[in-house]
């Protein structure tokens, strides 16, 4: 405890006054599960003074077999995530492979009724026909709308399954050559992830979230099932399983390392180019707006039109002040702006616009949207299509323009939300948020520009602003407050000089965030959210030495993806190794 308190301050330190944050997948390799279900007894007996050997006793009784049932895909990874279960622990077994659009609410309460220990969801491997945005938003929702249906049914009565597992093959892909081969219908189930880290918060049951590869050879099957069946590690993480090993999701602090080589934001230089922003007569569309006015500026960049584009093109009194600061600032420099009617929400809508001006479409800020907040128990499908449209499918909408007319796009922003982390209540916005998450990997792999912005609570813009004072002081003394204009710029310009494709904005008090991932351990959504947070908060170390809790003594005792800031993540990770040059992780080996 005393060498946790040490580490815990360090922490704090490291984190105070950081606004811009990542995610990356870092190795962690655990043994494969075996029929007594305790493969992870000789991690136990490692930590003893002397170390002591381990060794199943063959008169042990097996674990219980696992009735399962499996919502399955087309490729055959569920079948084989079955066939390649540790002996005898695959009991009772159904699989559904009628099409999720051919599924109704009363039959999928009709199977799941009949109880089960596991539910394997691999639905989200299959792609859809092609890859037009027609027929990624038709299988999109077909496959989510399945999940929600499940999901419904247990929100009502959760006995009737135990665990779930969902699959997906390559949505995390952040390959050149897979996103060539598969186009752009590869991201289309990304939507899941954002869906199952909020239905994690609601459901309250374990829920293991894990991405493979198409190319998993035969010879991995046996990790990928394990992660159904190791019961110490089920739930705890989001994993990825790949020809490379196994690697687990970690929110990161990147500073200072992918600062040491600053990366400007690239900008349209060309007098006469087109930089347009949706949800333009929003506060946070306005801020952002200002902010590259300011760069344009800066660099002498003159004869530039930001086009903030809204369906009603009204300003609200509180954004008033911003919107002539902007205007101000841009005749200074030599800069055009003007609000301008525009609606992303509709594909025609954002089709004719985009190809009226083609030829000098430079950059687009996507920043509109809308909620449509509701618990589970209550949400329709409606409420999905109602944050969607103007969200994540105005980003595929915008994409397939893009590519369509042969626009100049040096700069494309899109504008999401911490929810896609997990946020009550915020099942449709989560799982729109993730999609886009996918649009960036997707663009970027092909060398094309892409950034999501995954925004906090903005304090001085937006809905901080119509709060009560109680509420306001309640929010600022929360483990993530409101953030000022000026502190989510910083947060913009900290993941823009990562060069990588995706970021986090928001702002913590380091104690009281601390102090959030060490509260509810003991729950299957506290175990989750101690460990994605462990590389920047660390968790306490257990003190309970029970088998079953051999996972978290692993991770205290060897500090595995726990107590360490992103120093190596290039060398070790998965993602922004394909974004962040070489030489910026060999610089200063010693740090």
């Amino acid at each position: 405890m005393a060498d946790y308190k040490t580490v815990a301050e360090g922490c704090a330190e490291k984190i105070k006054n950081r606004n811009g944050w990542l995610v990356e997948w870092f190795p962690e390799q655990m043994p494969l599960e075996n029929k007594h279900s305790t493969c992870m007894n000789p991690l136990l007996n490692s930590f003893a003074f002397p170390p002591q050997p381990y060794e199943d006793n063959p008169q042990s009784a097996n674990a219980p077999a696992l009735s399962v049932l499996v919502f399955a895909d087309s490729f055959g990874f569920a079948k084989d995530m079955l066939r390649f279960a540790p002996q005898d622990r695959v009991g009772r077994r159904q699989f559904v492979t009628t099409a999720p659009a051919q599924l109704t609410q009363k039959k999928v309460e009709s199977i799941i009724s009949e109880g089960w220990d596991m539910l394997l969801f691999a639905s989200g491997i299959d792609e859809p026909k092609n890859s037009t945005s027609e027929e990624i938003h038709k299988t999109q929702q077909d496959v989510c709308n399945l999940l929600l249906m499940i999901s419904k049914v247990l929100s009502d009565n959760k006995t009737h399954v135990q665990q779930i597992c969902v699959v997906t093959a390559d949505a995390f892909a952040e390959e050149r050559e897979i996103h060539e081969q598969c186009g752009v219908g590869l991201i289309t189930n990304c939507t899941l992830f954002g869906f199952v880290n909020t239905a994690r918060l609601e459901l309250d049951i374990p829920i293991q979230y894990i991405d493979t590869e198409w190319s998993l050879p035969e010879t991995m099957m046996p990790l990928l099932s394990s992660e159904m069946f190791r019961k110490q590690t089920f739930g705890r993480n989001t994993v990825r399983i790949v020809k490379s090993g196994r690697y687990v999701l970690r929110q990161v602090n990147p500073v200072p390392t992918y600062t040491k080589e600053s990366k400007e934001c690239d900008l349209p230089t060309e007098a006469g180019h087109i930089i347009a922003i949706s949800g333009g007569n929003g506060g946070v569309a306005i801020v952002i707006g200002t902010w590259i006015v300011r760069q344009l500026g800066l660099r002498g960049i003159k004869g530039i039109k930001l086009m903030f584009l809204s369906r009603s093109m009204k300003i609200s009194d509180a954004n008033l002040p911003f919107w002539e600061k902007c205007q101000k600032l841009a005749e200074e420099v030599g800069v055009e702006v003007e609000q301008a009617r525009g609606d992303v929400s509709n594909k025609a809508s954002v089709d004719a616009w985009v190809a009226e001006r083609a030829t000098t479409l430079a950059g687009f800020v996507h920043s509109a949207g809308v909620l449509a907040d509701t618990l589970l128990f209550k949400i329709k499908w409606e409420d999905f299509d109602t944050v969607w449209n103007p969200k994540s499918r105005a980003a595929m909408w915008l994409h397939e323009a893009f590519e369509k007319h042969g626009c100049p796009i040096k700069l494309f922003w899109m504008f999401s939300s911490t929810s896609v982390y997990g946020n009550m209540g915020q099942l449709n916005y989560s799982a729109s948020n993730a999609f886009m998450d996918g649009l960036a990997r997707h663009r970027r792999a092909l060398g094309k520009a892409a950034l999501v912005l995954a925004w906090g609570p903005w304090g001085e813009v937006g809905m901080a602003t119509t709060l009560d004072e109680n509420s306001k002081r309640r929010m600022m003394n929360s483990p993530m407050p409101y953030f000022s204009n000026a502190e989510g710029l910083d947060g913009l310009e900290t993941v823009i000089r990562t060069g990588a494709a995706y970021g986090q904005v928001y702002k913590v008090n380091p104690e009281m965030f601390i102090g959030m991932v060490n509260m509810p351990q003991n729950s299957h959504v506290g175990q989750f959210q101690a460990n994605f947070y462990r590389a920047v908060a660390p968790p306490l170390p257990t003190l309970n030495m029970s088998p079953d809790n051999s996972y978290a003594i692993y991770q205290s005792m060897t500090g595995k993806s726990g107590y360490r800031n992103v120093e190596n993540t290039c060398k070790e990770g998965l993602i922004y190794k394909h974004y962040v040059k070489q030489r910026v992780c060999d610089d200063d080996e010693d740090d």
